[in-house]
């Protein structure tokens, strides 16, 4: 269960039988990391590859990196900390969806190259997505919504700023107002080479098939990482990616 999630491109991705053989029934990974206690020592932690399980779409699991922390309210006691995440990966779109704090999935993205990716060319990066597709996937997210409401918007424009630096405008909205009824926002709209959203909806395949009273939030950014209001189970956010988001991939 996790309110976030990113989607890397995976090229040359391994196959779901690959996937399989790497790991088998579980896989750890021994890391040595600077102990923050001494500074020159080194400390064990390990990384475990588990609960593997696949699906017509793909084969994923879950990952317990452990991580050296500061104790709550303490300013130099350090304990081992064990977060996981859920990964999936999606041969046929070549695909790998982290499921899971975004701290903890940049901290891992290294980790699973390295046991699952054979070739030099096998690389997860990140998606870029073009303003166009993003355009048709709210579009089609709209068009399920009864109350058809966009809660937010962010553009990222072209135009240079005073300090020679790329503008953003941000809109924030009142709950059951949409930015599309700002006229200036259109205009800008057209200009930016990128936008983030959050949407209000209340209902959208995959996250919330049947319809419900107060809205709840989705935010989809240019960098394919997603946030909801609500915890969700990896299986719905890998069923919405599949069903709607995979027209921006």
């Amino acid at each position: 269960m996790s309110k976030s999630i990113q989607v890397f491109r995976y090229k040359l991705c391994p196959s779901k039988a690959e996937v399989r053989i790497t790991i088998g029934i579980k896989k750890i990974i021994p890391r040595k990391v600077r102990d923050k206690r001494t500074k020159d020592e080194k400390l064990l932690l390990k990384t475990t590859f588990s609960k593997i399980h696949e699906t017509d779409d793909g084969i994923g699991g879950t990952i317990t990196h452990e991580i050296q922390q500061k104790t709550p309210h303490s300013k130099d006691e350090y304990q081992i900390w064990d977060p996981s995440i859920e990964f999936f990966i999606v041969p046929e779109l070549q695909i790998i969806i982290l499921d899971g704090a975004k701290t903890i999935r940049d901290k891992v993205l290294d980790i699973i190259e390295s046991i699952l990716s054979k070739d030099s060319d096998s690389v997860i990066e990140i998606i870029n997505i073009p303003k166009d597709k993003l355009d048709k996937l709210v579009d089609k997210i709209r068009v399920e919504n009864i109350r058809n409401r966009v809660a937010w918007h962010k553009n990222k424009s072209d135009r240079i700023n005073d300090n020679e630096g790329i503008e953003d405008h941000a809109y924030n909205m009142h709950k059951g107002k949409c930015v599309t009824n700002i006229k200036r926002f259109e205009k800008e709209k057209e200009i930016a080479t990128s936008y983030d959203c959050k949407l209000g909806l209340v209902k959208c395949s995959g996250i919330i098939d049947d319809e419900v009273k107060d809205e709840v939030l989705l935010k989809i950014t240019s960098k394919a990482e997603l946030g909801f209001s609500n915890e969700l189970e990896s299986k719905h956010w890998n069923r919405f990616i599949l069903e709607r988001f995979k027209i921006v991939l």
